[in-house]
């Protein structure tokens, strides 16, 4: 039996490693202004969110907004701009590249302290990401 305990916890204590390892190294999900990483981002100004992920992923995107009475949602653009929220892409490349812009003119009110949650799940939970940024 103290043998079965000892394997047991030898796997255990390689999987720990393991699991560290694939989310301690993760990339996140970054954004771009004018090719320089950001961490808050302005209304009406058009930025590039870009992740990298493996080669023909299909990702899930959705965008939440805090402390916003009124959010119709961020537009996500691949190709074509779409007004949407959720969205779609696959990814034929390495890297996940989309663009979003927030606009002003959706929202009720433009208080100081709001924010946007970025998540974007690809190959049907296989990856998972997620970033809040401030909107000034």
């Amino acid at each position: 039996m103290i043998h079965y305990n000892k394997l047991f916890n030898r796997k255990n204590t390689i999987l720990m490693i393991f699991l560290f390892f694939i989310f301690g190294c993760s990339n996140n999900i970054e954004i771009y202004e004018n090719g320089k990483t950001v961490e808050s981002i302005n209304w009406d100004k058009t930025y590039l969110i870009s992740l990298e992920i493996p080669r023909n992923s299909v990702c899930w995107i959705e965008t939440e907004t805090e402390e916003l009475d009124y959010f119709s949602g961020a537009i996500l653009n691949d190709g074509n701009t779409t007004h949407i929220t959720k969205g779609e892409f696959i990814s034929s490349l390495d890297y996940l590249n989309f663009d979003i812009t927030l606009k002003k003119d959706f929202a009720l009110n433009t208080p100081y302290n709001a924010s946007i949650t970025i998540n974007i799940n690809c190959n049907n939970d296989e990856l998972k990401f997620k970033k809040t940024y401030d909107i000034n």
